[in-house]
């Protein structure tokens, strides 16, 4: 869709400001002490296991703060992220650069939400409208500089749904494959930032089936599956990777099992109440070698036994018990 080159001017001084409002935000900000934890969030957490990533060990303590390889519950794009800077910076060019980076990643989704609104409502002022309310909103300023998910996964699932809506379902035949392949990815990276997307992917391919069910159903059907093929491939690299390092299956995170077991129990309480449902003793699994801080995780494996005992092997069984507790 073409833009008029008036409102392309005034896009450009909207991200610019956008972009300037996030950089002196992000060099206002203490930097160092997100090592520590003193801002109580999860940014040494993310940077201790980012650190950790590439240290070689399965298990340690960096800045007090200590790390567990064979034991992380989250997607790990942001993990690597963290880590990464942190094999060639000191501590406060290591913030800086991360800031500045998601201060960048933030105002292109301004850029995107600009072009998903123009191609809606077929009208750039809309788009302007979209690209302000991301560009200016102090909540994503400052969303910008926290050493957290949101930035980048915000960024893939915009990025996705734009290369959707603008390549994927108004494109030319000849090079839809591409666009697919791009969406694919975009989805899979937000995937692999935060796993509460997993699923999503199978919302665009029953999409894809909607708009292919008067004519061409058997085209679309093949695009939504190379777009779930190459979406699985990359999706998977974790699962694979926890599988051959950790001899452990991680779909997305940690948290897929224990979400469908609560799902499937009737009993299910506090953390204390679900691990006594659980096993027998938390402490026959906490990480190998860990004699303070330590944490466990329960594997997937007795996650499966679980509730294959509680709903009987039955999706039937599985899908009433969510209907009711939703009713």
């Amino acid at each position: 869709m073409q833009i008029h080159v008036r409102y392309t001017r005034w896009l450009w001084i909207i991200l610019l400001v956008g972009l300037g409002l996030r950089i002196a935000y992000a060099l206002s900000q203490p930097t160092i002490d997100l090592f520590y934890g003193v801002d109580g969030g999860d940014s040494s957490w993310y940077l201790a296991n980012g650190w950790g990533f590439f240290s070689g060990k399965e298990h340690g303590w960096i800045r007090n703060v200590p790390f567990y390889l064979s034991e992380l519950p989250t997607a790990p794009f942001y993990i690597l992220y963290a880590g990464i800077f942190q094999t060639i910076l000191p501590e406060h060019e290591t913030i800086l650069v991360m800031r500045l980076i998601q201060s960048v990643i933030g105002i292109s989704t301004a850029y995107l939400a600009f072009r998903l609104a123009t191609i809606l409502r077929q009208d750039a002022r809309t788009g302007l409208i979209a690209s302000i309310f991301i560009a200016w909103n102090p909540a994503f300023i400052i969303e910008s500089s926290h050493i957290a998910t949101e930035t980048f996964y915000i960024f893939f699932v915009t990025l996705g749904l734009w290369l959707y809506i603008e390549y994927v379902v108004n494109t030319d035949a000849h090079h839809v494959r591409r666009w697919i392949i791009l969406t694919a990815l975009a989805f899979g990276m937000g995937t692999l930032t935060r796993a509460v997307l997993l699923l999503f992917p199978v919302g665009i391919f029953i999409h894809m089936l909607m708009l292919g069910f008067r004519h061409e159903l058997g085209l679309w059907f093949k695009r939504g599956l190379l777009l779930l093929l190459v979406y699985t491939l990359l999706a998977s690299t974790w699962t694979v990777y926890n599988l051959g390092m950790w001899n452990r299956v991680v779909i997305g995170s940690t948290q897929l099992m224990p979400a469908l077991w609560r799902g499937a129990v009737e009993n299910d309480g506090t953390p204390q109440e679900n691990d006594a449902l659980l096993i027998e003793n938390p402490e026959d699994v906490r990480p190998e070698g860990c004699e303070v801080d330590c944490k466990y995780q329960t594997d997937t494996a007795t996650y499966i036994e679980q509730i294959n005992e509680s709903v009987g092997g039955s999706i039937g069984v599985f899908i009433s018990r969510r209907i009711k507790e939703l009713s």
